[in-house]
């Protein structure tokens, strides 16, 4: 271990929310053009696809349920990449104090299966309350839509929280798709009612950070709907598509990368409350797998 290394031994000492905050910003900036690189190599095309989709459903198609799906399954699998390709950055940056793209795109595709079976499982619940909400809001009788939302979110939520590390235990620790929920569960309990505030806060700051970066693009929407802009017409589509297209990039560049980076050093921190986690630590965790994987430290 190199000297600068040992400088961070101690880094994941229980600090806190606002060492989580402070760190997470200082991480992004420092490494800002790097997750511009990793997100934007999975983020453009998922986004253009997803864009895509929802071009056609909107187009009274027969199959519009399935193109929503596509788009859901797109949309959740780009997510889930993205977060395992910054959460290695994270490791690497810590444990190696350099990041690699090739470090990151290897270990990420080494839990490729838990990745794509865990974008999945996001999808189903989650399309499942978006197309019930729906439903409600444009049937009359909707008292059977409103009961199933909340049985699908009261059992959703919980779930999602208890597995909130999931895609770190995955990254860092090597764990699959089932031993990764049990995993992320053991180390929340116990400490569920800090990691359910860190997350309403971390939450908190990436809408607001997110409306902030959006704002340019929503008065450019609100511009084109106040010069009756028929979507229809090819030219007012490209225009309004290209539109959604920078506000999905900006927030997948700029609020995307500090919001998994601050959960995963609220991971780090829980680690280190629980199991007295520090650098030695990460070191072993990336370095074991990595030796595995044939990976330049």
């Amino acid at each position: 271990m190199n000297q600068s290394q040992n400088n961070l031994v101690n880094v994941f000492e229980p600090n806190g929310i606002k060492w989580i905050l402070n760190e997470a910003f200082s991480i992004s900036i420092a490494r800002f053009k790097l997750f511009v690189t990793l997100v934007a190599i999975i983020q453009v095309p998922a986004i253009i696809l997803s864009l895509y989709f929802s071009g056609l459903t909107e187009q009274e198609n027969r199959y519009d349920l399935i193109l929503q799906i596509i788009s859901y399954l797109t949309a959740f699998f780009a997510m889930t990449v993205s977060s395992s390709l910054i959460i290695s950055a994270i490791g690497q940056h810590y444990a190696y104090n350099k990041v690699t793209l090739s470090f990151c795109f290897k270990r990420t595709w080494w839990r490729i299966i838990s990745i794509s079976l865990w974008a999945v499982l996001l999808t189903i619940p989650l399309f499942a309350i978006t197309y019930l909400a729906n439903n409600a809001f444009n049937n009359q009788e909707n008292t059977l839509y409103m009961l199933s939302i909340i049985i699908v979110m009261v059992t959703f939520i919980p779930f999602l929280i208890y597995t909130s590390f999931y895609t770190q235990t995955v990254i860092i620790e090597g764990f699959n798709l089932l031993n990764g929920i049990k995993r992320s569960a053991n180390l929340i309990h116990q400490k569920i009612l800090k990691v359910f505030a860190a997350i309403i806060l971390i939450g908190l700051l990436a809408i607001g950070l997110s409306v902030i970066v959006n704002i340019p693009f929503a008065l450019l929407e609100l511009s084109e709907f106040e010069n009756n802009v028929n979507i229809g017409n090819p030219n007012s589509s490209i225009l309004f598509y290209s539109i959604l297209f920078l506000r999905n990039f900006v927030d997948s560049v700029i609020v995307f990368p500090i919001l998994i980076t601050a959960g995963t050093l609220l991971y780090f921190d829980i680690r280190s409350d629980k199991e007295n986690y520090d650098i030695n630590k990460l070191f072993d965790d990336i370095h074991i797998s990595s030796h595995n994987l044939k990976l330049q430290q």
